[in-house]
């Protein structure tokens, strides 16, 4: 295909591919055969937006659904596909990715998103309401100081820590969950 591609990932068993590209499209492949299952694209529904209008720049399987894919990009949503169907099946408003800075924690099911954005520019959502549950600060909670930084990657690092780094101030952050809990969701213990 003739598109640039900024992001993959495997699904849980690695058996499928999914692959994000400047094209506005996700290609879904067979591990085993390399052959390309399903092209994943913007709906035909009027006035809906099902799938991506912009560039896609992360791509997160469900961490136990091998058919469930998160995508997110410059539209600002983060797309919830089944990669049996050609479109999106869901949609959450509000993250602007520009690198890998798309994950799922894989007990809770907790979105972590990093958008390449001045404030709230790392989020957590929950899945299956595709609430925001928190934005979470970048500076050190016993500091003043307002740290910046439009992030370009962003993890769940173990059941602890988020790791997360960007520009601006071109650094790199790890936060301890326990810093930040007060008023999540139950699951942040």
């Amino acid at each position: 295909e003739d598109a640039e591609l900024f992001c993959c990932d495997f699904n849980y068993n690695f058996t499928k591919l999914a692959t994000g590209a400047d094209d506005f499209k996700i290609r879904i492949y067979d591990v085993e055969t390399m052959s390309c299952l399903n092209q994943l694209t913007k709906g035909e529904s009027f006035g809906k937006m099902e799938g991506h209008v912009s560039k896609i720049f992360a791509a997160k399987y469900h961490p136990d659904n091998e058919h469930v894919l998160l995508t997110c990009g410059w539209d600002n949503t983060i797309q919830i596909w089944d990669d049996r169907v050609s479109h999106s099946v869901r949609r959450i408003f509000g993250a602007h990715v520009c690198g890998d800075a798309l994950d799922m924690d894989p007990i809770y099911y907790h979105v972590l998103t990093g958008s390449w954005r001045r404030d709230n520019s790392l989020q957590v959502w929950d899945f299956d309401s595709g609430r925001l549950i928190k934005n979470v600060p970048l500076q050190n909670q016993n500091s003043s100081e307002k740290s910046v930084c439009h992030l370009y990657c962003a993890k769940w690092a173990g059941s602890e820590f988020i790791a997360c780094g960007g520009s601006d101030n071109n650094s790199m952050r790890i936060i301890e969950k326990s810093t930040i809990q007060n008023n999540w969701k139950a699951g942040w213990t």
